[in-house]
């Protein structure tokens, strides 16, 4: 199978969007994963880094320590099993909790189905993804780059007292050439593809994988402090930026859905089993919803042909 280059694809059924998947997926490229996007306005954004309202510029991210103390007090109970700061971001994110993770999935139809279930006035897209796994000997940055919200920082905030708050600065660099906020950096400036333990029914349903983003990192004059930072001017800011769906390196494709085509793309992808009821295996109220709405369509559709 040769690899396409086309980067946009236009589908209306299932088995357009296959045939997409097929074209796409090569061997020799490594895996691939989906996001569906039901308007294709969405940006390549977790929650945690969008604004509170539209139309102000306040972030969430600027209350991200309140947000996980406030969860951890109330819902001790719930969150309290894990033992790295990522299984806590994936245990917050499952309950709706704005965290610096954004769901993908392994699954081509799961995507194609978040991209038709709602917003069914909208035109829809999936994001192909093409993102390396996490490197066992960098984990340990990751994880502590995941916490950077959970203490209360002032931002800008120093590398250097990151370092220290974290003690990241007691661990070698995998190649002993690179310096601690060299590899920092490198890791921060982009995103990265997380698998976390299954805590959840619908993580495996949905073939779940995260990618977890990071604060900007700056090397240079501090903006406010000219005297700020100690050795190398490194310093986050309170700031995470989307990813570019034109970013070749990250973004492989973006397959568009009409809106005309979202309804039977739908009642095809429960054909093939891929509905409410199977990627949401734990939540019974909305699989009994759809359960009611599937029994009432279909017989309001036997009362228009009689």
């Amino acid at each position: 199978m040769e690899y396409s280059y086309e980067r946009e694809f236009e589908i209306r059924s299932v088995e357009e969007y296959l045939e997409a998947i097929h074209k796409i997926n090569d061997p020799r490229l490594g895996k691939f994963y989906y996001r569906g996007h039901s308007k294709k306005e969405y940006k390549l954004l977790p929650y945690i880094g969008r604004p509170i309202k539209n139309d102000k510029p306040e972030l969430f991210l600027s209350h991200e320590k309140e947000i996980v103390s406030e969860a951890l007090l109330k819902y001790t109970n719930v969150f309290s099993n894990y033992t790295s700061n990522i299984e806590l971001l994936t245990q917050l994110q499952h309950y709706g909790v704005p965290t610096r993770l954004m769901d993908v999935t392994a699954n081509p139809l799961v995507a194609l189905f978040f991209a038709c279930s709602s917003n069914k006035g909208e035109n829809g897209e999936v994001i192909v993804f093409k993102m390396n796994a996490t490197y066992h000997y960098d984990y340990t940055w990751i994880d502590a780059l995941a916490s950077i919200g959970f203490k209360k920082h002032n931002y800008p905030l120093d590398v250097d007292e990151f370092l220290e708050e974290t003690g990241v600065e007691l661990q070698t660099s995998v190649n002993m050439h690179t310096s601690n906020y060299d590899r920092i950096k490198m890791i921060a400036q982009n995103p990265v593809l997380i698998k976390s333990k299954s805590f959840f029914e619908r993580q495996k349903a949905q073939s779940g994988y995260y990618i977890l983003f990071f604060n900007s990192i700056k090397n240079g004059e501090h903006p406010i402090n000219s005297g700020f930072g100690r050795q190398n001017g490194y310093y986050f800011e309170e700031k995470i930026n989307e990813i570019d769906k034109e970013n070749s390196a990250i973004v492989s494709n973006v397959i568009n859905i009409p809106s005309s085509c979202k309804e039977e793309i739908c009642s095809q992808l429960k054909v093939l089993n891929i509905d409410v009821s199977t990627l949401f295996p734990e939540d019974i109220d909305r699989g009994c919803k759809m359960l009611v709405d599937d029994i009432c369509g279909r017989s309001l559709k036997e009362i228009v042909t009689l």
